[in-house]
């Protein structure tokens, strides 16, 4: 039922049968494809049917009948636009006038044909620059893709690092208050003690103040690493000595 197809398959068969030099019925199949393509007002083909049709008759030295068929095929080339098929068929007439010795219209379709060939080399240049500008553009995008994910990645590694380190500032912040509140109430305690013992007992809890002491200032130290890390860290000046 694909009458379109039934057309291309005349046209493709009548091209094998041309090759085989089996001219009548070549002319039988270009003859259908031609009709199918006139009444379904299939242009292209139509157009491609009567260039075949023309080659046939080259072939069987019949110029006249040859030239008829490709001018009919060069007019719908033309006004449809079909530069390839326009291209080969100027050729092909140029070949037959030439044959008929019309040098003068010879040379018009040879002109015709170089014009035709320019214009093509010219298109294709063309798409070749457009093509050429489509890829550079989807590499850019693909780097520009590649890049943003990079970025996304980037950001990720750096909210979990900043995360992490948040974690740990308040786990040491956190440590550090909770034992300072005892260690504040041991100092406190050994300075309330050492009064009423004896010199034995003062000495343990001299000894024991002094060990808390040094605690409590590893525990500052502690807190101010967590400053540091946050930027919280406040100078204090004091005087100095230079030994």
């Amino acid at each position: 039922g694909d009458t379109r197809g039934l057309a291309f398959a005349y046209y493709g068969r009548g091209k094998i049968y041309t090759k085989k030099v089996q001219f009548d019925l070549a002319e039988a199949d270009f003859s259908k494809s031609i009709a199918i393509h006139i009444e379904m007002g299939e242009k292209l083909g139509l157009a491609m049917a009567y260039q075949k049709m023309g080659e046939l008759y080259m072939r069987k030295k019949d110029f006249s009948k040859a030239g008829e068929f490709l001018l009919q095929s060069l007019e719908l080339s033309d006004k449809y636009k079909m530069r390839m098929t326009k291209t080969k068929t100027s050729y092909m007439l140029y070949e037959v006038f030439k044959e008929q010795l019309n040098i003068e219209k010879a040379l018009y379709y040879l002109e015709m044909h170089h014009a035709e060939q320019e214009a093509n080399v010219n298109n294709q240049t063309r798409q070749i620059v457009n093509s050429y500008t489509l890829i550079n553009k989807m590499e850019a995008q693909a780097l520009q893709d590649k890049m943003q994910i990079e970025r996304v990645e980037i950001m990720e590694k750096k909210d979990r690092a900043e995360y992490a380190a948040k974690v740990r500032q308040d786990f040491l912040s956190n440590m550090s208050h909770e034992i300072r509140t005892p260690l504040n109430a041991i100092i406190t305690i050994a300075n309330l003690l050492k009064p009423r013992r004896g010199d034995e007992e003062k000495q343990l809890l001299e000894s024991l103040k002094f060990a808390s002491a040094n605690l409590f200032s590893l525990i500052n130290d502690i807190l101010d690493f967590t400053k540091l890390e946050t930027g919280k860290v406040e100078l204090e000046n004091r005087p100095g000595y230079i030994s």
